[in-house]
């Protein structure tokens, strides 16, 4: 909680020409939707599935239908609660896929940092295909 997984995806959605409003992480709506403001951009939609308990409930939000649209980008936070949902959703939608790690670092981690570090460490993992 609180490693930044809002802030990163605000940032991608910023460089894709999306403003977000401040409402900020999806946690309670469960998805926002965004239009690209460039044109001929795809659809975007941002998801926290941190409130969902099962798979049943990703079913009852309509979650599997935002990944049905091949040129829609969809940013997943809390995915790694449904790993073999997740997977199979990007797999039958053939899209590509990366999964995006966020964790802060250990104080001694960082040069000249004393006390407390805010400080991330970003991983980035391609998991799907390219094609």
């Amino acid at each position: 909680m609180g490693v930044g997984k809002t802030t990163f995806t605000r940032e991608l959605l910023l460089a894709l020409g999306v403003s977000q409003p401040p409402e900020g992480s999806p946690t309670f709506p469960i998805a926002h939707e965004y239009q690209s403001s460039a044109a001929k951009k795809p659809s975007i939609v941002h998801l926290d599935l941190y409130r969902l308990r099962d798979e049943a409930e990703l079913d009852d939000a309509g979650i599997p239908e935002y990944f049905e649209d091949p040129s829609r980008l969809v940013f997943v936070e809390w995915g790694s609660q449904f790993p073999v949902f997740v997977e199979k959703l990007l797999t039958r939608a053939g899209k590509r896929h990366w999964q995006v790690d966020l964790r802060f670092c250990a104080v001694h981690e960082v040069q000249g940092v004393q006390g407390e570090s805010e400080h991330r460490e970003i991983s980035i993992t391609q998991l799907g295909s390219l094609s």
